[in-house]
């Protein structure tokens, strides 16, 4: 990005800052009892914002960066005027937390960002030793991945022989009545995970082939057959979780900018347009239970706008201080110690977990049952602050962001230091699960992100054998 584009962004996040204090000062009256400190969230981003900002611009972690301070400016400028605004119907009424937890919520959410900026400033200095700009290249054997497609073909018919419906296309079809949810049969799983790494791959081998024949031909439907099999990627729904069309769409963009350096803004545009697109209607399937409806225009037209609302989705799904007094309520109920801790990384690492799989539950499973009564293992999200508050306390509580945060840096190296497309890929992926996740406890992230690395690895591993022994 250029240097204007920079102080743009600056500009706006500043003002939008001030407007954001603004609007909570003018509305502390109408604001909930125990979010009264929210209003002032606002100058505690613009103050550690303007320190960030030349830093954030020169440094070599610039995604991890840039995407760190993009999320905190939703919790900490646009959520806390949305609940400002709100007033008492700024949370889920259904789940009752005490004023004291609220307000404890509101400040080690405030502490945790300070700590973590700190620690980001300090690590991130470091420098990369970025790859050269050579031509990048496939490590694997093409057979062995062309056989790996056959097997992911074959296991995918296999399922919906069975009535399994691995993945969807485009949108997630209305009126199932049912919701999706998500998969935690282990069968499913790694016949998912297998389809997954499929499509990652038939991308990249057919990526490698066209940008040679470009170089060589200089004929643009290579490129253009390249954009193709991205878009297909990117429309490939598995699950429905939004965030995963995400990554996807950044790892196709990345490997595609690399390949083809001057195609960047096609690249963005028909990626970006795509899983833009895509994330929309599954957005209107999951915001709007589209799933309950004939279909997903009987679901907007059934849809219900109102700043409530919108308060507690943020809170819902950017963890505000409601979500993070319920996990302040359950650690003074629950007195967890070093072996659940423990535990919960334990069962969350491929392949160790498989040896831990029936020895106990993890603290996220535990936390949900608190809430519900033992009525369900999942349905709110356990926060990063809130984690760190179970097991560290006050002192203690930002330390897993910082965790995840070392992660996402580690990860970012990894990616720019890779030389092929298939570990570039692979890091760009785990990267972004980590970086859009900062604000979750790690061993959630740990989970997702050793699945794909171990089901990956042993894919890429075997086609490298393969492809030094042909």
């Amino acid at each position: 990005m250029t240097k204007r584009s920079w102080n743009l962004i600056s500009g706006t996040v500043l003002v939008t800052s001030f407007i954001s204090f603004i609007i909570g000062l003018l509305n502390i009256p109408n604001i909930k009892t125990g979010y009264e400190a929210v209003a002032f969230m606002p100058i505690i981003y613009m103050f550690i914002f303007l320190l960030s900002i030349n830093f954030i611009t020169k440094t070599d972690y610039k995604i991890t960066a840039t995407v760190f301070f993009a999320f905190q400016w939703i919790r900490f400028c646009l959520m806390p005027a949305i609940i400002a605004i709100a007033g008492e119907n700024c949370e889920n009424n259904g789940i009752s937390v005490s004023v004291s937890h609220l307000r404890l919520a509101t400040v080690l959410i405030s502490l945790e960002f300070i700590v973590s900026s700190i620690f980001l400033w300090f690590m991130a200095r470091k420098k990369i030793k970025i790859r050269e700009k050579t031509r990048l290249h496939l490590s694997g054997s093409t057979f062995a991945y062309f056989l790996f497609g056959i097997l992911a073909v074959f296991i995918f018919l296999y399922n919906l022989r069975r009535g399994v419906r691995l993945v969807n296309f485009l949108v997630i079809p209305a009126g199932s009545e049912e919701r999706l949810g998500d998969i935690v049969d282990t069968s499913t799983v790694i016949a998912r995970q297998i389809f997954l790494l499929a499509t990652m791959i038939a991308f990249l081998v057919v990526t490698n082939y066209c940008v040679k024949r470009y170089n060589l031909t200089q004929k643009q439907k290579y490129f253009y057959i390249s954009i193709i099999v991205a878009l297909l990627n990117v429309c490939i729904i598995i699950g429905e979780r939004r965030s995963a069309q995400i990554y996807t769409a950044f790892c196709c963009c990345y490997v595609l900018i690399l390949a083809y350096p001057y195609k960047k803004k096609k690249i963005l545009f028909w990626v970006c347009g795509t899983a833009g697109i895509v994330i929309i209607f599954m957005s209107i399937y999951k915001v709007f239970n589209a799933f309950a409806y004939a279909s997903y225009e009987e679901a907007m037209n059934n849809a219900e706008f109102t700043i409530g609302g919108f308060s507690q989705t943020l809170q819902s799904y950017f963890l505000g201080p409601q979500n993070v007094a319920l996990a302040i309520r359950f650690a003074k109920s629950s007195h967890l110690n070093l072996f659940n801790l423990i535990f919960d990384f334990c069962r969350s690492t491929v392949p160790i977990s498989f040896l831990f799989k029936n020895s106990g539950v993890t603290t996220s499973v535990m936390f949900n049952n608190y809430l519900y009564h033992g009525a369900q293992d999942s349905g709110h999200l356990l926060s990063s602050v809130g984690y760190g508050y179970i097991y560290g306390g006050i002192l203690f509580c930002w330390c897993t962001m910082v965790l995840n945060i070392a992660c996402a840096l580690f990860c970012e190296k990894m990616l720019k230091t890779r030389k092929n497309y298939e570990e570039i890929y692979l890091w760009a992926y785990v990267m972004m699960r980590f970086v859009f996740s900062l604000i979750i406890n790690t061993p959630a992230l740990i989970s997702a992100s050793s699945i794909m690395l171990f089901t990956a690895y042993i894919v890429i591993l075997a086609a490298r054998f393969l492809r030094i022994n042909r």
